[in-house]
């Protein structure tokens, strides 16, 4: 499960930035799969980092794997 959802996105950058990145069908409205995926996948980046020091999952989440999470999504 991801650290952050779609909402912290919209909250840290904007729908408009969102939409950018991720409404690849250009209906105006940002594809829920696509994020998704983006977020899984920086959470498996994530993962493998904090996997060497910390039994995943975590019991809680630190705000600041929230904002890792959003920032290399929308990268």
């Amino acid at each position: 499960m991801a650290y952050a959802t779609s909402a912290n996105i919209t909250e840290r950058y904007s729908s408009a930035e969102l939409l950018l990145v991720a409404d690849r069908d250009a209906d105006g409205t940002a594809d829920t799969d696509i994020i998704a995926t983006a977020l899984d996948d920086a959470t498996a980046e994530i993962d493998a980092f904090l996997s060497v020091r910390y039994d995943l999952p975590l019991a809680t989440v630190p705000e600041v794997l929230v904002r890792l999470n959003v920032d290399i999504a929308m990268y």
